[in-house]
């Protein structure tokens, strides 16, 4: 008896889904019990929350079920790059903002511009 591909196929994907889901409830639940952190850090990407991603002349689409921004930071101490996504009623964010990026493991819980001078 022969299994037929597409069998085997969608199996695989479903498991490939499932195990993927249960680690980042893993993930999600190791980092409540870690500390806060907060870095000085700078906005290098945003994707806004109509769901485009502008990248040099060309749109590419990005799928998010909840309004939102998906914002990529660099740290400012190591160099180190995360991409979060920022609710709405986070406030809205642009590239080049600096300030204190407050994350526990791998959740974002907020981002606080830093005010700018007018000199």
């Amino acid at each position: 008896m022969e299994i037929p591909f597409a069998s085997v196929f969608v199996a695989t994907v479903i498991g490939f889904t499932a195990i993927r889901l249960i680690w980042l409830g893993v993930q999600w639940r190791r980092s409540r019990n870690m500390p806060k952190v907060s870095v000085e850090a700078h906005v290098i990407k945003v994707r806004d929350k109509t769901g485009t991603f502008v990248r040099e002349g060309r749109h590419r689409a990005v799928y998010n079920f909840s309004p939102g921004y998906k914002v990529r930071f660099e740290t400012l101490p190591n160099g180190k790059k995360r991409w979060f996504f920022i609710p709405v009623k986070q406030g809205a964010v642009t590239e080049g903002d600096k300030g204190i990026l407050i994350t526990q493991g791998i959740r974002f819980i907020r981002f606080e511009k830093r005010k700018s001078s007018l000199i």
